[in-house]
């Protein structure tokens, strides 16, 4: 395997045509989200247009392999960034490129909306027991919030 290359959705159109990417963007996150995902080309558009998410996009010999995703959210005094979307292409698992996309992620939050580190930003992520992905996140110097640690958190939900 060629050594991963990873851009942001703010330098990816500088190396792959935006409809190839969608295309292989809907393959990978197929394996998250099931064999019905799908997203159409004007809201993949929207996605990577959008100043308030980032995506990171890790490629090996050109092809999309693993992404994530960062949304920032605004809550006084803090900037939260919400990490979501985070997959590897099921060919391509075990091979850390899940910590370089995620790494990759983290310093692009980093750069655009932390001042170039001048400004902490809290990270926040939801992840399922059922994964077994936990050490995957812990490993990455993330804390788990879920009910059996000293200071749990509830993800509450609502479909409109």
């Amino acid at each position: 395997m060629s050594n991963p290359v990873v851009y942001t959705n703010l330098t990816i159109s500088s190396v792959k045509e935006t409809s190839e990417l969608r295309d292989e963007y809907i393959a990978v996150s197929k394996r998250l989200h099931g064999d019905q995902f799908d997203v159409t080309q004007e809201e993949f558009q929207v996605l990577l247009d959008d100043p308030k998410e980032l995506v990171a996009f890790a490629l090996v010999d050109g092809q999309l392999v693993a992404t994530a995703q960062a949304t920032l959210m605004w809550t006084p005094p803090q900037l939260q960034a919400y990490i979501n979307n985070v997959v590897t292409h099921p060919e391509f698992g075990g091979r850390g490129l899940g910590r370089i996309v995620m790494n990759a992620l983290e310093e692009a939050v980093k750069t655009e909306w932390g001042n170039n580190g001048s400004r902490s930003i809290n990270l926040s992520l939801s992840n399922s027991p059922k994964k077994s992905n936990g050490g995957f996140y812990e490993k990455l110097g993330w804390t788990n919030r879920g009910p059996d640690s000293a200071s749990p958190t509830i993800v509450w939900i609502k479909t409109i």
